[in-house]
């Protein structure tokens, strides 16, 4: 299944295989960003625009930032004119700071917003979430009428991808609301039986796992050695982990449509 939206698949030349890697050196986030920048800048400007001026009337900014919107979402810099929103997804296990900062690069024509999950950053005392349901359902309760405010994108690496993937289906299967753009980064097909069937690592112990993810390279040595790190680390790697290994589309496509007959 394909969604009818410009979607772009971004070679960021990390190792796909670990799912806590993270797009870190500046070299990458430049070539990155200045390739999201002009794929943006090409979608009718002009016209996304119009669009943005004529919705903030009806919807007034000052809605976009309530208590509600900043339980969920990183806004380093906020930008009132911005002709899209660029609303990214984590890595597994990773924050929102990362890509919150790309509001500080992406010119004033861009807005970012990073997505926060339950149980790191200012959510830590918050329980993980279970599966894929949850990040959809908070994702559009607490985002839809921003959504529906101005023209959006979205980018999603490695987990991020699959999230990003997941909401978009929904918003179109649900709401008819599409993103201009859909940027996927370091992760497989959401369909694709080679993932669904492969070995459920999020089930390991502690130790088997951070064995798994020795031997599938790509993590600095010195995080995998530091004990506090660890601490706060794999929790949240294995619950995301533990979400993607159990996402499939079509059970959750069931899920979602039997919630809304209901």
């Amino acid at each position: 299944m394909s969604l009818p939206v410009k979607t772009t698949t971004v070679n960021t030349t990390v190792k796909e295989k670990n799912p806590g890697n993270v797009i870190a050196e500046k070299w990458q986030y430049s070539v990155l960003l200045g390739f999201i920048y002009i794929v943006l800048a090409g979608e009718s400007a002009a016209s996304l625009h119009a669009e943005s001026t004529q919705t903030q009337i009806s919807f007034g900014y000052s809605y976009v930032y309530n208590s509600r919107m900043e339980k969920l979402i990183n806004c380093f810099k906020k930008k009132p004119d911005a002709v899209v929103r660029l609303i990214c997804f984590p890595w597994a296990g990773g924050g929102s700071i990362h890509y919150a900062r790309w509001g500080s690069v992406l010119n004033s024509s861009i807005e970012v917003f990073a997505v926060k999950l339950p149980g790191r950053e200012s959510r830590a005392k918050e329980p993980f979430f279970e599966n894929m349901q949850q990040i959809v359902d908070e994702v559009l309760n607490l985002l839809l009428p921003v959504l529906k405010e101005k023209p959006f994108a979205l980018f999603g690496h490695s987990f991020g991808a699959f999230t990003s993937y997941a909401v978009a289906d929904a918003l179109k299967k649900l709401e008819n609301i599409e993103p201009v753009h859909i940027f996927l980064s370091g992760a497989s097909a959401p369909y694709s039986e080679t993932r669904i069937q492969a070995p459920k690592r999020s089930d390991l112990s502690d130790e088997d796992f951070l064995k798994w993810l020795i031997s599938i390279g790509g993590t600095p040595p010195e995080l995998l050695a530091n004990p506090e790190v660890l601490k706060v680390f794999l929790p949240a790697l294995k619950a995301d982990l533990h979400v993607v290994e159990n996402y499939n589309m079509e059970s959750h496509h069931n899920r979602r449509f039997q919630r809304q007959d209901a």
